[in-house]
């Protein structure tokens, strides 16, 4: 049997944090809502429906636009548009900075980071059922 091990983080930001935090979420928001009210009119008026290239695209868009300048003061990580893109894609382009991001790349990190977790700290890692640890646990 797994024995699964949960692990809790308290957070206190400092005011300064606390109001970076509270922009991000509310430009995240609103772009969310944004993109969310793009596609549906699409799909509604046009009966298209809107790539996640597309989507981003949009993004990058709005983020230009004089009355929207304030999305640019928060990092473009969050407000990135991913949740939509497809299991098939499995390499992209940020619209933001132009870097290339490969998700079994971004896999090889994660396991190599989990690996060195247990070698560092001899326990088990755990995430979604899945137990890594430096013994066979068969």
């Amino acid at each position: 049997m797994l024995a699964k091990r949960a692990y809790k983080f308290r957070f206190y930001p400092d005011p300064q944090q606390e109001t970076l935090l509270a922009q991000t979420v509310g430009c995240v928001r609103y772009v969310y809502n944004s993109i969310l009210r793009y596609r549906t009119d699409a799909y509604y008026q046009a009966n298209e429906k809107v790539s996640y290239l597309d989507a981003n695209a949009r993004l990058t868009a709005i983020k230009k636009l004089p009355e929207l300048l304030f999305l640019n003061d928060v990092s473009s990580v969050p407000l990135f548009v991913k949740a939509n893109m497809s299991l098939d894609v499995r390499s992209w382009e940020c619209p933001e900075c132009g870097a290339t991001h490969d998700r079994d790349v971004n896999a090889a990190r994660n396991i190599l980071a989990a690996g060195l977790a247990v070698l560092a700290f001899g326990e088990n890692v755990s995430d979604g059922g899945i137990s890594v640890s430096l013994s066979c646990s068969r």
